[in-house]
């Protein structure tokens, strides 16, 4: 034997760690001695787990969406949606006040024959205008959008129930993936910040821990 000490075995894995990280000093040594890398794979392996549910939620939500409101919502849109050169028209011409089924409150307001949002739109419906688009995204904060640089667009019935089972067949695909690399990337940073901090305190109580542990242990 050329005299180097073996690492310590592992004793918890990622999924007994989903559980005890809540209670068990043991997990905490363990991962300490014996846990390879930074944390950062358990991290990824936490979140995947996690946002499962939300996800399937999502996806239950919006099916029951496409079977009841959607289409309502489309049934009240024009037969067609036409921007030409920064300009909307709809056909047949008219106002057209799409509302909420559930609650019966204006949600979207299409009128080409204006330009500002009426004074009895509710502050938080969207508003296409003649030639723009008028967002609220939150309260005192609206986003209005000039069509000008729309040179040719066109909607009809159809393609919003295209649309719309399109986005149901693909929303969970999409939405899973994306929210995991994000809440991954913020909750990495979170991790080299804290861990940053627990140097300091490691350092001042003489724990003898260091960075790359800290992250370990800051991940479960």
């Amino acid at each position: 034997m050329n005299g180097v000490d073996a690492p310590p075995a592992r004793r918890f894995s990622f999924v007994q760690a989903l559980s005890q990280s809540f209670y068990s000093r043991a997990l905490y040594a363990d991962v300490h001695r014996a846990w390879p890398g930074l944390g950062f794979a358990y991290l990824l392996f936490l979140l995947a787990v996690a946002w499962i549910p939300l996800t399937l939620r999502v996806h239950v939500g919006f099916q029951h969406f496409l079977k009841t409101d959607a289409p309502k919502i489309v049934a009240q849109l024009p037969d067609t949606i036409r921007i030409e050169k920064g300009k909307v028209q709809v056909d047949p011409p008219g106002r057209y006040e799409i509302k909420d089924p559930s609650t019966g409150k204006l949600a979207i307001l299409i009128d080409p024959s204006i330009e500002g949002v009426p004074e009895e739109v509710p502050p938080d419906a969207i508003v296409l205008t003649r030639s723009r688009l008028i967002v609220q995204e939150q309260p005192g904060q609206t986003n209005v959008q000039d069509l000008a640089t729309v040179q040719s667009f066109s909607m009809t019935r159809d393609d919003a129930t295209r649309w719309l089972q399109w986005a149901g067949r693909w929303l969970a695909v999409i939405f899973y993936p994306s929210a995991l690399l994000a809440s991954f990337l913020y909750r990495m940073l979170q991790i080299l910040f804290y861990a940053g901090i627990g140097v300091v305190f490691a350092n001042m109580l003489r724990a003898g821990l260091s960075y790359p542990e800290l992250l370990r242990i800051t991940a479960v």
